[in-house]
């Protein structure tokens, strides 16, 4: 952004007064007491609005007008009089207006204009408007504030901040992940004898659930023996029956009836045989029911066994945070390097900028070794 002219309507010793500026540098002379110190306090003023009251107004008129038209084309007017505190920008044909100026610039106005005060060490400096009585390039201003106004331009101050957020959050990454590892370390033992409870009582309870399935099974087959032990000593006692009938009438039983009984004498046979061996199986069955009355089911305290659980899930998730704690920190670390070694080559290529510039810009003479070492 580029002034080309500047406009002045009864402000402080000039009635009306229009300079048109070049580019490169601009000079502006004239007698003592002829107003030239008024150009620079009005252009203080419209860019900078750091004169309040009425001093800027010329004597004997109400109100008081400072114009610049910058290279963009844009103008720029401020108008002060008893009643109005107004700046009005123009771009071509569009016109805005802000009415009621205070202290501060709306943040619009400051971007139409592009420059505005550096707060330093907590004081506000203007690096484009000089005082009249002012040691050139702050050489009335201590070195420390010199290195802080030059970090602030090329964003060094950026980088210190960073590097110092960066180094917080990397101690506080490396406290926690020295706390996660004493916390694994600490309970990594008792975890294992966790798991290997774990482990004991799954095998536990798979057992009896094949017992049980087992148990089931024969209590089904006893059942199934007992139903058929009755059967059969409901055709145990019919058959007892029949031999007693068999007995009363057999003087009277022919040849043929004899033959049929004999059959039916061979069927008991056979029956009886399966009997026996139904009683067996009945022996048998009460063995087996001796046997499964002998089994004991271990009780297991389930709510202690799902303590142990949910503080198993607890480890592991806790785990799982300590390995995404580790893949940020070396995140981190890889981040601190690639910065390092941009300051490095930032420093180098500002080596060699000043080795070939012949002026050193603070002290403007030719640069010795100690004008290097000063500006490093």
């Amino acid at each position: 952004m580029k002034i080309q002219k500047l406009i002045l309507d009864n402000f402080q010793k000039h009635e009306h007064l229009e300079l048109n500026f070049q580019d490169g540098v601009n000079f502006i002379y004239g007698s003592s007491d002829a107003g030239k110190s008024c150009c620079r306090r009005a252009l203080g003023w419209i860019f900078f609005n750091n004169i309040s009251g009425d001093i800027i107004r010329k004597e004997g008129t109400k109100t008081t007008t400072v114009k610049v038209i910058l290279d963009s084309g844009i103008e720029v007017t401020r108008i002060k009089s008893a009643s109005i505190n107004r700046i009005i920008i123009k771009r071509g044909e569009e016109e805005k207006t802000f009415d009621s100026i205070g202290r501060t610039y709306p943040e619009e106005v400051q971007q139409v204009l592009q420059v505005r005060e550096l707060e330093i060490a907590g004081e506000k400096i203007n690096l484009n408007i000089a005082s009249q009585i002012t040691l050139p390039f702050l050489l009335d201003k201590p070195a420390t504030f010199r290195v802080k106004l030059f970090d602030t331009l090329t964003g060094n101050n950026l980088i210190d901040s960073l590097l110092q957020t960066f180094n917080k959050e990397l101690l506080s990454i490396s406290r926690d992940l020295k706390v996660e590892n004493e916390f694994i370390e600490k309970n990594e033992p008792q975890l294992k004898d966790l798991e290997k409870t774990i482990d004991e009582k799954k095998n536990l309870y798979n057992e009896l659930v094949l017992k049980m399935h087992q148990l089931k099974d024969n209590y089904n087959k006893y059942n199934r023996l007992q139903q058929i032990s009755n059967k059969l000593d409901e055709n145990t006692a019919m058959c007892q029956k029949c031999t007693e009938e068999l007995q009363k009438y057999s003087k009277s039983i022919d040849a043929t009836k004899l033959e049929e009984m004999k059959k039916k004498n061979e069927k008991l046979t056979t029956l009886k045989n399966v009997l026996q061996s139904l009683r067996t199986n009945k022996v048998a069955l009460e063995a087996v029911r001796g046997s499964l009355a002998e089994i004991r089911i271990p009780s297991i305290d389930t709510t202690k066994l799902k303590g142990v659980v949910d503080r198993l899930a607890r480890l592991k998730l806790s785990f799982s945070h300590l390995k995404d704690n580790s893949q940020l920190l070396s995140s981190k670390e890889e981040e601190l390097a690639n910065l390092e070694a941009k300051v490095l080559s930032t420093v180098e290529k500002y080596r060699e900028l000043i080795k070939q510039a012949p002026i050193c810009d603070k002290c403007k003479q030719i640069i010795k070794l100690e004008c290097q070492v000063r500006e490093i």
